[in-house]
């Protein structure tokens, strides 16, 4: 308890002596994030590393994520529940969460001191209630999340059960084995996913737009097939 009165008792410190702008000084040297669906949970797991560029020790403070969720129709604020946050040491971070209109703000806290050059890893969890649609082809996009700490490095896992075939994901790299579904993304702008039951290779397209075109295709030669006999009877 004295360590950390006295810790933080610093931190206010170096503060006041380093009035810095926050985002020139530090940034994300690592920023990976593994999405895993599980029925109608996404759970999220992010292993993260924040780096002190600047010349001078500073107290990151408060760390804020903004995430929202695109529904096709408009932005939701998601529904997130088990967030947690715990540094390297396995230290649990202060956290908290605001709820607005169409975003929800996930905060977490480091007091700890950060020297030029040095790093601070820590790990982040939470969930996000999910309902794909789809009929045979289901489609996600991940909620998009922000923050002002400028982001070197972005790569992104998904993980699907083996039953599943991800059939579009754009700029993606396969990660899939005898065990589950998975791809991989480095640097994305937006995370697009296009999955079904149905043994499907990925493509460059939306493959449910092509098997709806072929269905009808089908459909329309049986109808022209049927009316041609009905005719010849």
């Amino acid at each position: 308890m004295v360590f950390r009165k006295y810790t933080f008792i610093l931190a206010i410190l170096i503060l006041l002596i380093v009035p810095l702008s926050f985002s020139e000084v530090i940034v994300f040297d690592n920023y990976k994030t593994t999405y895993s669906l599980e029925g109608n949970v996404l759970k999220v797991k992010k292993e993260l590393r924040l780096k002190n560029v600047g010349t001078n020790p500073i107290i990151p403070g408060e760390i804020h994520f903004r995430i929202t969720q695109n529904t096709g129709d408009e932005y939701i604020a998601p529904i997130i529940s088990n967030f947690d946050v715990e540094n390297a040491r396995g230290r649990s971070l202060e956290t908290k969460q605001i709820k607005k209109d169409n975003e929800v703000d996930l905060i977490f806290t480091i007091w700890d001191p950060l020297l030029p050059n040095f790093h601070y890893d820590f790990y982040m969890e939470y969930e996000i209630s999910f309902d794909p649609k789809g009929i045979l082809f289901y489609s996600i996009n991940i909620p998009n999340e922000k923050t002002t700490i400028p982001i070197k490095r972005n790569y992104v896992e998904f993980y699907l059960a083996k039953k599943y075939h991800i059939t579009y994901a754009p700029y993606s790299e396969d990660l899939s084995s005898s065990k589950y579904s998975a791809i991989s993304f480095e640097d994305p702008k937006n995370v697009e996913i296009e999955y079904s039951f149905l043994p499907l290779p990925k493509t460059s397209f939306h493959m449910v737009n092509l098997f709806w075109i072929i269905a009808i295709i089908i459909f329309i030669l049986i109808f022209i097939i049927r009316l041609k006999r009905y005719r010849d009877a």
